[in-house]
């Protein structure tokens, strides 16, 4: 109703709207005067309502689309098609990218609009691993059964490739039971991503990071290392990593996972086995030793260690005078050979090092030149027998000649000062 003064009014025509293809429908509205006082040219208006739904098949999705080289995003795509019935194709072609369907991949899927929208919806997209960008073509042709020539639509999206990180492992890794080597080999990378975070993870064995300085953030795990940074800073810690085996196992392992913290792309794991050696058993020894003529001197400094073995053989020999023992040999030592060139022990690494630390040797009555005492250990597991050697200077043991000149023992001062 117009009250007085209005000269306008605003009708409102909701529209359910259906799939169909049909024609333009219109629809009069005409205003009645009951009281013949209205003054109108026109007492009929004509609205048109357009059918909405396309005779060809329409494609709406975003130009440009994000998608990682390892995890599948979904798109935004929709078909509309005046006949809801009628079969519709849709066909993909993808340059550095890949079209998944329920984990299947696909280049061509069909149905009614309803089941090629559902089918669309669950589409997976992903980039090539290594590429920065991508595009793919999706096309849907109708099938005609309308009786008009089967029409079809394209439209190409960009793929803006995401790439996840890199990790580059030895191809064979070797390790030394309870000693730290190096193990190298090991990298990261990332194509569009300069920081990273780095999770070490050590089994049958133990890492350490070199005593560098280092630009990276290095956290210790219970099992490894977490490490962040730029690719660069990463790297040169993973250069100076070095692992240690556990006594008694063969073979041990080391997982790198990369992550580049961008939800697109899934964390970059590897994981390599480390073959593990028995570690050889080792001396320390000093270089050299002083002994007098046939006075039982002390050789001190000679121990044993072996990081995968408690129990050692040893053996100490010498070209000329005798190797002895202080300390009496306890009876958990196997000993043969005290106070003769050659003597062998054998026991737990503890009671051996105990024993050592008494080694004596005496030599012949008149002083020797060229002369050592040689020391091998064996941990008798076919390991290398570790060994080392003492170069001995024996020195006379005979009080200096009477009436010897002492002067040059004497400061030039103290000589003039003396002068009668």
């Amino acid at each position: 109703d117009f009250d007085a003064g209005d000269a306008q009014k605003v009708i409102t025509l909701p529209i359910k709207g259906n799939d169909k293809r049909e024609f333009d429908e219109s629809l009069a509205i005409e205003l009645v005067d009951d009281t013949g006082m209205a003054k109108l040219e026109n007492f009929t208006a004509f609205v048109v309502i357009q059918d909405d739904d396309p005779f060809a098949p329409a494609i709406e999705v975003a130009p440009s689309l994000e998608v990682g080289d390892a995890r599948g995003v979904s798109s935004d795509f929709n078909v509309d098609f005046y006949d809801p019935e009628q079969t519709l194709t849709a066909t993909f072609e993808a340059a550095n990218g890949k079209i998944e369907l329920d984990g299947e991949v696909v280049s061509e899927i069909s149905g009614n609009l309803k089941t090629i929208n559902e089918q669309l919806s669950k589409l997976k997209i992903t980039g090539v691993s290594g590429e920065a960008n991508g595009e793919l073509t999706v096309t849907v042709t109708t099938d005609g059964q309308d009786g008009a020539d089967p029409r079809s639509t394209s439209k190409t999206i960009a793929l803006e490739i995401h790439n996840k990180a890199s990790v580059t492992i030895p191809s064979e890794a070797t390790a030394v039971a309870g000693k730290f080597v190096e193990l190298g080999g090991m990298q990261v990378g990332d194509v569009d991503s300069s920081s990273l975070v780095v999770e070490l993870i050590a089994d049958a064995g133990k890492l350490l990071v070199g005593d560098g300085e280092y630009n990276a953030g290095i956290a210790e795990t219970s099992r490894g290392y977490k490490i962040d940074g730029t690719v660069n800073d990463i790297n040169t810690v993973l250069a100076d990593l070095q692992f240690k085996g556990t006594p008694g196992e063969a073979t041990g392992s080391i997982t790198v996972k990369a992550d580049d913290g961008d939800p697109l792309t899934t964390k970059a794991i590897q994981s390599f086995n480390v073959s593990i050696s028995k570690a050889a058993p080792e001396v320390e020894a000093p270089n050299s030793a002083f002994a007098k003529t046939a006075i039982a001197t002390p050789i001190e400094g000679v121990s044993v260690y072996d990081a995968d073995s408690d129990y050692l053989v040893v053996k100490l020999t010498v070209a000329e005078g005798e190797l002895n023992f202080s300390n009496e040999v306890p009876g958990s030592i196997m000993s043969e050979g005290a106070g003769t060139g050659e003597i062998t022990v054998s026991g737990t690494t503890a009671d051996l090092n105990k024993l050592l630390k008494s080694l004596t040797y005496k030599s012949v009555d008149q002083p020797v030149e060229d002369l050592s005492i040689s020391v091998l250990v064996d941990d008798l597991s076919g390991t290398e027998i570790g060994s080392s050697k003492i170069d001995l200077s024996v020195l006379g043991n005979a009080a200096p000649d009477a009436g010897g000149d002492v002067t040059d023992m004497l400061t030039s001062t103290v000589s003039e000062a003396s002068d009668p």
